[in-house]
């Protein structure tokens, strides 16, 4: 083999990853999108759904963005 992991998307993210320098979208991702997933999970306690079936998920999912996003606002 060649000694690289993972298949041709991975090569490819990788590549993206080190031309992005240190601004790359998914660098700062970490930093604007995953701690909001973490505080859904830790603070609102927010582990799993509940309902069965995709749109009920959705909508599931949508409530519990829309109620952290107001508990945001009021902080």
């Amino acid at each position: 083999g060649s000694g690289k992991k993972g298949g041709k998307l991975v090569q490819a993210m990788l590549v993206r990853l080190r031309k992005g320098g240190h601004q790359s979208r998914y660098r700062i991702r970490k930093y604007t999108v995953e701690p909001v997933f973490g505080h859904i999970k830790k603070a609102r306690g927010f582990r799993q759904f509940l309902l069965p079936g995709i749109d009920k998920v959705k909508g599931e999912r949508a409530m519990i963005c829309t109620a952290h996003d107001l508990a945001i606002l009021t902080v």
